[in-house]
């Protein structure tokens, strides 16, 4: 078999692990949501008390950015600072609800064109803001922040939303909801994003699910992309501290969770990676990736029992949806196969 080290050594060994699993697990019903992996703590203040939050939210966004040491260019800023002055320019400016639905949406035709007079690249997901428009690359996350910034500077009723792994925005007035996909620059509904992306129903208004942000979470979304982007960028403590901090402001929110887990990983402290994962599942449990996470973790342990009920849960969960599934399925087979040997 698989295992080289005597029995009495793995009994040892396996003791050892289950119990310090179940120790990190024991937290999972406490009511603090923060952090605990050891991260870099170069200053006293969270990111986001180093910066003026109450600007529009892609200034914000590039001065958190800047603070945790990411490059911004000014010119940036000067981008930011010409989008708002052509939507003063050529959108009309009423009460929050004065906007029937033919002028509220010729206005997401307008912010639109204008977010987008770049011709930008539509990527499936970036974390850095000044990165994507150095370069042009834009995702659901980067388009819909500059939706709101220009929405926070006209005043107008436009809100972001959050899926599991999507953002969008949504027009919502004391007597319309207009759901509209920045990516697509179009008109959607709820059934629309239920389906492409897979989703059931049930989901809806849970753990900031299709909730509208208020300005708190969006400086939580905007944090923990600070932290996705070092951990794209091996960075994983620092990765791990500013995860850590958008946790502190949306606890309920499954993603912080998530990238502490992978980074965990990269660091070889598979023990906390399990838990951090199972904290992202019990947050989102259909976040099959997790199951995958910790199917690794274990098999790093030499926890092999563990490890293969992990990938089943993540064979069980893999949404049709996912590219190329078929061949991901028989690779999950294959490594259940080899564990079991």
């Amino acid at each position: 078999g698989k295992r080289t080290l005597s029995i009495l050594d793995s009994a040892f060994r396996y003791i050892y692990i289950v119990v310090s699993v179940l120790l990190l697990s024991s937290a999972l019903s406490c009511d603090e949501p923060r952090i605990t992996v050891e991260s870099e703590n170069e200053h006293a203040l969270a990111l986001y008390e180093r910066v003026d939050t109450s600007c529009a939210v892609a200034f914000v966004a590039l001065d958190l950015e800047e603070a945790a040491g990411l490059e911004v260019p000014e010119d940036l800023y000067v981008f930011l600072e010409e989008s708002i002055r052509l939507a003063k320019e050529t959108i009309p400016q009423r009460d929050r609800n004065g906007y029937d639905r033919v002028t509220a949406l010729s206005v997401l035709f307008q912010i639109d064109r204008i977010v987008k007079r770049r011709g930008p690249n539509i990527l499936t997901y970036h974390s850095s803001l000044s990165m994507c428009l150095r370069f042009g690359f834009y995702d659901c996350d980067v388009l819909s922040l500059l939706y709101l910034t220009i929405a926070d500077e006209l005043d107008l009723p436009i809100e972001g939303i959050l899926m599991p792994e999507h953002m969008s925005v949504v027009w919502l007035d004391d007597h319309q909801e207009i759901y509209w996909e920045p990516t697509l620059g179009s008109l959607k509904d709820l059934d629309f994003y239920l389906d492409r992306y897979a989703l059931d129903r049930s989901l809806v208004g849970r753990n900031n699910m299709f909730t509208p942000l208020n300005r708190r979470e969006l400086i939580a979304l905007l944090t923990y992309n600070v932290g996705q982007a070092y951990l794209e960028s091996y960075g994983y403590r620092k990765a791990i501290r500013y995860c850590s901090e958008a946790s502190v402001l949306m606890p309920d929110w499954h993603r912080p969770f998530e990238t502490t887990a992978y980074a965990c990983k990269a660091m070889n402290l598979h023990e906390k990676s399990i838990y951090y994962s199972q904290r992202a599942l019990r947050l989102l449990p259909s976040s099959y990736r997790m199951h995958e996470n910790i199917g690794f973790s274990y098999e790093q342990l030499g926890c092999y029992t563990e490890a293969i009920e992990a990938y089943e849960g993540y064979k069980a969960g893999l949404p049709r949806t996912v590219y190329d599934r078929d061949r991901v399925l028989f690779g999950i087979d294959k490594k259940i196969r080899e564990l079991g040997m």
